[in-house]
């Protein structure tokens, strides 16, 4: 900075720096950030506004090429490296709607995948010979039943089968 620059010139001329070198390095979101702190700081000089432009275009482009490898990761059952992707996405374009939807849905995906086949209670259902009987459950919560009724598992009066015992009821006629 030399002793003629006021601080608003060698603000302009570093933030022209710092998005010229975004844009060199192919990053081209942040490019962008800086060329609108330009456009916002000189309204009237054209050749910011242009090159605000030419970021935001490759800013998208950018996104759109992210969001094809994601939706190719999904496909191929790569949860990981869709989630990654989107995240870019999002990083580019902060409002993107599918990006995050996407996310959400491989979110729930994995909630699927890891509560599938776990007891969460006691149930009842059909079984052969028209009695109803207790589903089965996991030790640790057949365990947990019988010490929330009191009943001691191991040794004792043997609540704990008593409460869990299949219900036999008649057949209707």
């Amino acid at each position: 900075m030399s002793s003629t620059d006021t601080p608003l010139a060698a603000f302009e001329r570093a933030q022209q720096e710092r998005a010229l070198q975004f844009t060199q390095q192919g990053r081209h979101a942040e490019a962008a950030d800086a060329w609108e702190v330009l456009v916002l700081l000189r309204p009237g000089v054209v050749a910011y506004q242009d090159r605000l432009d030419q970021a935001q275009a490759r800013a998208e482009a950018d996104a759109g090429d992210h969001l094809r490898r994601a939706e190719q990761a999904r496909r191929r059952g790569d949860l990981d490296g869709a989630q990654t992707q989107y995240l870019h996405v999002l990083q580019l374009q902060p409002g993107h709607a599918q990006a995050a939807d996407a996310l959400r849905a491989i979110e729930r995906e994995r909630n699927r995948r890891s509560y599938l086949g776990r007891f969460s209670r006691v149930t009842l259902g059909k079984r052969g010979g028209g009695g109803t009987e207790a589903a089965p459950v996991a030790k640790g919560a057949a365990s947990a039943a019988g010490r929330a009724n009191g009943a001691e598992t191991d040794k004792g009066s043997g609540r704990a089968a008593e409460v869990l015992k299949p219900l036999k009821r008649p057949s209707p006629p």
